[in-house]
This record gives structure tokens, C-alpha cells and sequence, in this order.
């Protein structure tokens, strides 16, 4: 019993003592086999560059110098007898008759009544067919057999077709680019995408033939000396009135009448007669059509890039297109009449338009750093066009037809690449 339990004990015993006076041994062989061992080797970065960014994108901003847009004028025009003037039946008697050229009124005339205070009091004279109130502009309406024309004018333009280029624009254009890939040892691809914006300028003034109709109303002068041409009666001088007898009148409170009398000659107070008459000539009308206003181009394609070393690069892109164009229709009608003022109408209109188009850009690119440069290349662009209208029932119908169809310039700028 005495040897079972020794034995017990030294089982229990036996790991705490290998702990105590045998770990030691342990730890020295481990750290033994760790200085054994091979060093750790050092990690290799020379492959480092494969992970810098390498930037694809390319911003260009720059001027595009474009040939400019065409436009056809058309259309029809009238020009009415202008609203100031009015026309008037010509058989009503000491009315208003205004014209182009002059004006008949009623009879100023009148007899004035001395009332003994200082006033008078004003009595219109007896009718006799005539008027002291009128006023015309040229001497050529005095005819040499004693009479006086007065004219109204209009016109209608059957018909015109002119066509004018526009001038070259310059204007503003930014694009931005992509690199998708490689074709090649020089060759890449891009998607390219742009913007530009330029001017919509053209003009022309032209003789335009006119069928010109001339209304004319002529009034007797009683063989006597009318106005000056450009001035305007009544100019009056106060006289005596005398009876039959030759006898100054006398008024009721004792003072003498008088009366106003034109010192400028008279003129019938109606019309003795009304023609109309229309001629066709290609010299009284004159038109001026004026077109302005801005274009934007937005377009985008596939871009091909050569490049032939570090600093130079040649890339061409084509595509589709779109024109947004805003544009401004002024049409100017002007007739110089043989008698009077020009007369003149203005016609406008205001549109905007988006039309199809496809674009070819060319460029030569010189990088002056890693991530700048400039460019310089051509562009052509080809377009469809759009009719804008400007009139109304009372002035005509004037068309222009605005076109975008080959169009060509040069383009350049700087590029940045990010």
C-alpha cells in the first residue's frame, strides 16, 4: 500500500518538475533553431510603375474659324398707303384730305365781328367752293395749266429670290476625348465628343421689281398763286367789309367789321377729279434683308490618334452632329415715291431650329509637356437647313432659307490631359 501511493505521487509530480527544470532546455533549443533559420528576403518594387495613374483623358479648348452660313431671300411683299394718310372719299365737300404729299382742309375763312371790348367774335364766311388750309411738298405737283396734284402711293413686290453667303465666324469650341485602347504599336483609338458655338451673319440690299399703284387727286387753284412748296396756309390779313355801295359796315356797337382774308391764294375745297394708275419698275422699291444670330454644334465619334513621337500626335474623328441655331429675319421695305418722303417697313421675326448634321475634324497635336499642348487642324461640316418666315397679310410673306450644308474651317487650342 505504502509503494501505490509513491507511485501516485510522483506521476502528479513529475510534469511540474520538467516545467520547472526542464523548460529551460525548451527555450534554448527554439531560439537556437530561430537563429537558424533563412533570412526573410526583401520585397522587389521595381515593377512600381505598373500602378501610376496614366491619364486617358484629353480636354481641348480652343477657337473654330467656320466658313459662314448661306441664305436664300424670298418671298412677296406689299407696302400699304401708310395709316397716317387718309383716303378719303374724294367728292365730300371742305373735309380733310390728307396724302402722301400734302393735306386739304376745310375753309379757315371767317369773318370776325368786332365786339368793342377788345374781342371779336368769329363768323365763318359764305361757302364758295374754296379753302385757304392746304400745304404740298414739291413744285412739281403745280401743273402748268393752274392746278395742283396730290398723290397717295403703295405697292406689291410679286416675287424675290436673292442668295448671299455668309461671312467667315470665328467662335468658341470645347471638346474632351477618351483613349479606349490600343491598334498597334502607334495607332490608339478614342471617343471624342464636342461643343462649339459660332455666328449666323448674312445680308443683301437689292432693287426689287414693283408693281407701283398711284392714286392722284387734283384740285383747281382759280389762276392763283399757291403757297410755297414745303409751307403750309393759312396766312391771313384782317380788311374792312363794305356794303354794295362801297360803304364801310358798321357793327352793332359801333365798331367796324372785318374780315380774314388769305394772302397765300385759294384752293378748291374737293377734288375736281381722282385717278389711279399702276406701273411696274424695278427702281422706286428697294429691299434690305438682314439675317443674324448663333449656331451651337454638338457632335461626337470615334477619334483615331498616330502618334509619330512624344510631342506630335495626328488624330481625325467623324460622327453625327447636331445644330442648334438661333436666328433674327429683319426685312426693310423702302419706296421713294416721285413726290413725298420714302415710306419704309420693317418686318421681323425671331426663330429657333435644330438641325442634323455630320462633322470630319483633322488635327495635328504638339505636346509641349506630359500634360499639355496645342493643337491646329481643319473641319469640315456638312448640314441640313431650315425656312424662316417674316410677314403678316398686311405687309407680305418674305421667306429666308437658312443653310448649313458644307461648311469648313480650321480649328485650334490648347489641350490639357487629365
Amino acid at each position: 500500500m505504502k509503494y501505490l501511493l509513491l507511485a501516485c505521487a510522483m506521476l502528479v509530480l513529475a510534469p511540474w518538475a520538467h516545467a520547472a527544470y526542464g523548460g529551460k532546455d525548451d527555450d534554448d533549443d527554439a531560439e537556437k533553431e530561430k537563429e537558424q533559420r533563412a533570412p526573410e528576403e526583401i520585397p522587389d518594387f521595381s515593377n512600381l510603375n505598373e500602378y501610376v495613374y496614366q491619364p486617358k483623358n484629353t480636354l481641348n479648348l480652343g477657337v473654330r474659324y467656320m466658313s459662314g452660313v448661306k441664305a436664300t431671300f424670298g418671298g412677296t411683299g406689299i407696302i400699304p398707303i401708310p395709316a397716317t394718310e387718309v383716303e378719303i372719299d374724294p367728292t365730300l365737300v371742305n373735309v380733310a384730305h390728307v396724302y402722301h404729299d400734302g393735306a386739304v382742309g376745310p375753309d379757315g375763312r371767317s369773318l370776325a365781328i368786332n365786339n368793342g371790348d377788345g374781342t371779336n367774335t368769329a363768323i365763318l364766311a359764305n361757302p364758295d367752293g374754296k379753302t385757304n388750309t392746304y400745304g404740298y411738298q414739291s413744285e412739281t405737283q403745280v401743273t402748268p395749266d393752274d392746278l395742283m396734284t396730290f398723290h397717295d402711293y403703295s405697292a406689291t413686290i410679286p416675287g424675290v429670290d436673292v442668295s448671299k453667303g455668309g461671312p467667315r465666324s470665328s467662335g468658341v469650341e470645347l471638346s474632351v476625348s477618351r483613349e479606349m485602347g490600343n491598334i498597334g504599336k502607334h495607332l490608339s483609338w478614342s471617343i471624342f465628343g464636342g461643343i462649339s458655338i459660332n455666328d449666323i451673319q448674312a445680308a443683301s440690299t437689292a432693287g426689287v421689281t414693283a408693281n407701283v399703284t398711284t392714286i392722284t387727286d387734283v384740285y383747281d387753284l382759280f389762276g392763283q398763286t399757291p403757297i410755297p412748296a414745303g409751307t403750309s396756309s393759312p396766312s391771313n390779313t384782317e380788311v374792312n367789309v363794305n356794303d354794295a355801295n362801297g360803304n364801310q359796315v358798321i357793327g352793332s356797337n359801333g365798331t367796324p367789321v372785318t374780315q380774314s382774308i388769305s394772302n397765300s391764294g385759294l384752293i378748291g375745297n374737293v377734288p375736281l377729279a381722282r385717278t389711279t394708275s399702276t406701273a411696274t419698275d424695278t427702281t422706286t422699291v428697294v429691299d434690305s434683308w438682314k439675317l443674324h444670330g448663333a449656331y451651337f454644334t454638338f457632335r461626337a465619334g470615334p477619334s483615331l490618334t498616330y502618334t509619330f513621337n512624344s510631342h506630335f500626335k495626328f488624330s481625325v474623328s467623324a460622327g453625327p452632329a447636331l445644330i442648334l441655331a438661333g436666328s433674327y429675319y429683319a426685312v426693310t421695305e423702302v419706296m421713294t415715291p416721285p413726290t413725298g418722303d420714302p415710306i419704309t417697313d420693317n418686318i421681323t421675326d425671331k426663330t429657333e431650329k435644330l438641325v442634323p448634321a455630320y462633322y470630319v475634324d483633322a488635327s495635328m497635336q504638339f505636346n509641349l509637356t506630359e500634360r499639355t499642348g496645342f493643337y491646329l487642324g481643319g473641319v469640315f461640316q456638312n448640314g441640313g437647313s431650315y425656312l424662316q418666315t417674316a410677314g403678316s397679310a398686311l405687309y407680305g410673306t418674305y421667306t429666308t432659307r437658312v443653310d448649313f450644308s458644307d461648311q469648313n474651317g480650321l480649328r485650334t487650342g490648347l489641350t490639357f490631359k487629365f
